[in-house]
This record gives C-alpha cells, structure tokens and sequence, in this order.
C-alpha cells in the first residue's frame, strides 16, 4: 500500500504541473507587433488620452484607432499624411488580425512621404 502511495503522488504532482503549464501557455495574452503604412484619417484627444483614427495605404479593409502615450508626438503627427508605422497590440492567439481585440499602441513612427 505505501508503494502505490509513493508512485501515486509524484505522479499526480507531474500531472498537476504538467496541465497548469498548459493551460498557463495557452490562456496567456500575447503581445504582437506589427508594421504597417497607413494614412492618419483623424486625431482625437481628451484629457490625458491621444488617439488617430488610421486606414492602411495598401489594404484599404484595414482601419481603427491607435493610442499615443505622448503629446508630444501626437502633436507632430499630421491629418492626411502617410507614416510607416509600428503598433503593438495584445491578443489572445497567434496570428490575430490587428484591431480585431483590444487596444492598439504606437511604438513607432516615420513619414513615408
């Protein structure tokens, strides 16, 4: 009886680890990056918080809104202008479709033109 009792618990202590991985793993949100050339339809801002309103230049389907974290750069950005840019956003699976889960952050910015 003390031996099942010996296999019995390491066993179940793998077990118990091995499908908390896994579902840790999974489960877990990801944070994607992406780059894109898009052209700044519209800027909004209240309060503390900066936003502009996209479309991407080759794939007119693809449109939403990115968050700036600052002014500053907000304020160097321009209505009706085309930049290259870098968004991150964070998704629950691989290969999400950008826009499609929550929100949208710029990490980089340049002018194309």
């Amino acid at each position: 009886m003390k031996l099942r009792k010996v296999i019995y618990i390491p066993f179940a202590i793998i077990i118990f680890f091995t499908g908390y991985k896994v579902y840790y793993t999974y489960y877990k949100p990801l944070n994607n990056s992406t780059t894109i050339s898009a052209k700044v339809i519209d800027k909004l801002h209240s309060k503390d918080k900066y936003i502009v309103e996209i479309v991407e230049v080759n794939n007119k389907g693809i449109s939403g809104k990115v968050i700036i974290e600052e002014e500053n750069i907000w304020n160097l950005i321009e209505k009706d202008r085309e930049y290259f840019m870098v968004l991150n956003f964070e998704s629950t699976k691989m290969h999400t479709q950008l826009f499609s889960e929550g929100a949208v952050t710029l990490q980089q910015i340049d002018i194309l033109n």
